[in-house]
Order: structure tokens, then sequence, then C-alpha cells
């Protein structure tokens, strides 16, 4: 039985010097890979296979790995995914391998395989910065792989569409300012088959490198200092994280206003002069706020920098 063994990978090295001062910050990591190999009996409806679903939402390097498979007297399925995940402060890089297989040998049953592997970072940048995305693809049969750079207004600024590609490598360079940012990568693959003596089989898989480089020229007054105030996700539904950076050895002060400019709420005093801080949506007195337009305000030294957030129900 021809079967699919887990991609191997060159990890394709950058051509530009890192810079020192280009780092960024990690907000968050989401990550699951999820397999499902099974075989349905028409006439009776009966499930023959077996599923596993894992996550892993937090920012310490990630290492992953499940399988699904079934093998009855009437056909075979076998579903696996792998992932990694490592994170640094000018650049992190995910690897995943997801396969299946599956194969009928009788009628009146149905047999389907998926496997799939998410990952989700959400980092911030203070300074302009130029960035790459590098790394090797390799998808066949029903395989495929998404990979999208999201800022912090939902706004795709790279869309990569990757399916029975074969072996290929990828190069993408552009640039960010301060602000939040998201990296969406997900592999899958899905295979099913209704008539004995057919087997299909496919499978998706990369090395990838996100990086960051600095000494990319400023722009504006508050910029050129070094100071930023950025929100996301926004719109937000739930919470959002705001990311910032004030005037050096002076006090940050930042609150929420509603469009008529009286204050939702007091969100943060302090001498730090960088950081984050949530905002749940709710005003001083604990309750969700309504629907709408806000504007976070932070005041360090001289300096007032602000950000519209979309509040949505």
């Amino acid at each position: 039985m021809k079967r699919f063994y887990p991609l191997a990978f060159i990890l394709t090295l950058s051509l530009l010097p890192l810079s020192a001062s280009a780092q960024m910050t990690i907000i968050s990591q989401d990550r699951n890979l999820d397999c499902i190999a099974e075989i349905e009996d028409f006439n009776t409806g009966d499930l023959y296979g077996y599923s596993d679903y894992s996550e892993a939402p937090d920012l310490l390097p990630y290492n992953g790995f499940i399988l699904a498979d079934t093998c009855e007297d009437f056909g075979f399925t076998a579903a696996e995914a792998s992932q990694v995940s490592t994170l640094g402060p000018a650049s992190f890089q995910i690897t995943c391998d997801v396969y299946g297989e599956t194969e009928l040998y009788d009628e009146g049953f149905f047999a389907s395989t998926a496997a799939y592997s998410y990952f989700d970072v959400v980092f911030s940048v203070a300074e302009n910065v130029t960035w790459n995305l590098v790394g090797d693809i390799l998808t066949g049969g029903g395989g495929s792989l998404d990979a999208v750079l999201y800022d912090e207004n939902g706004t795709a600024l790279f869309t990569g569409i990757y399916m029975n590609t074969g072996s290929s490598s990828l190069l993408e360079v552009g640039t960010l300012t301060p602000g939040i940012y998201s990296l969406i990568l997900v592999a899958q693959v899905y295979e099913q088959v209704d008539s004995p003596g057919v087997f299909l089989g496919s499978q998706a898989g990369t090395d990838l490198e996100f990086r960051v480089f600095g000494d990319v020229a400023p722009v504006g007054d508050a910029f050129a200092q070094e100071q930023y105030l950025s929100a996301g996700p926004n719109p937000m539904r739930g919470t959002t994280t705001i990311a910032y950076a004030g005037a050096p050895n002076r006090n940050v002060e930042m609150n929420v206003f509603d469009v008529r400019g009286r204050l939702v709420r007091r969100l943060l005093n302090t001498g730090s002069a960088t950081g984050q801080v949530a905002w749940d949506g709710r005003n001083n007195a604990g309750r969700r706020v309504p629907q709408g337009a806000y504007f976070v305000r932070m005041k360090s030294g001289q300096e007032v920098l602000q950000r519209k957030v979309m509040v949505v129900r």
C-alpha cells in the first residue's frame, strides 16, 4: 500500500542582515491539531474509526503530534498531523505536516480522512520594519496550505494559497508600520471514497520562518521618538490588547472615551513607558459598553496619541 511519509524540509535562510533593534512583541499564540479517520456503513450508519484533537494557546515553544486511523475488513483510513513552533524577539518559526490516506475494499461503505493544523500568532512592532517570510512548501492530492498576514484592521497584507504545488519555495518581503499584526497558517487534507478498489492520498506541510528587520526610517514626530499606540483585535468583540510606548522617563496615562469625549474607562496610570494593557469592553462600573466607536487616548509628557477602537456585539 502506498504511504506518505513525514516531510523533510530545509529552511531557506534569509539574505538580509538582522538588526539588533528590530524587536517585536509576541502578544498571543493559538495552535491546534485535528485528525479524523473513519469508515461508515451505509446500511446501519455505524462508524468505525478514530479522531483526536489538540490545542495549545500559550507562548511556550510547542511540539504537537496526533494520529487517527482505522483498519477494518472493508476498508482502511489514516490521518496524521504534527506541528512545531518556536518564538523569538525578532522571528518565529512554524513547522507543520499533515497527511491522510483512504481506501475501500467492499461495497456499501464510505471512507473519509481529514487532518488539520492551525497556527495563529499575534505580535506587535514598535518601529517601522521590513519583514520576510521564507521556507519550503509541499502539497499534493487533496492537501492545501494557506498563509495570511493581517494588520490590526483585518486587512490582508499577504495571502498565499497552495494546492498541488509539489515541492516549492516561498520568499515574501514587505514592510510594517508600528502596530499589531497576525500571521495565520493552515495546513489541511481531506479525502473521501465511496467505491471499492479506490485509494486516495494527500499531504501538506511547510517549514516557514517570519522575521523582522529594523533600520527603516520612522514616520512622524511621535514615531521618531519611538512612541506608539496600537490595539488589536480591532474591531473587538470581547477583549482588545493595547500595546504602547510613551516618552522616556515620563508617566503614561491611558483612558477610553466615547465619541462625545466622555470618560468611559481608566486603563492605566504608570511610570512604565512601554508595555501592554487589555480592555475588556467594560466601563468603570464594570458594565459592557454599547456597540460603537471608542477612543483609547494615551498621554505621555507633552505627547498625546489616540487610537480609534470599534466595539461590535
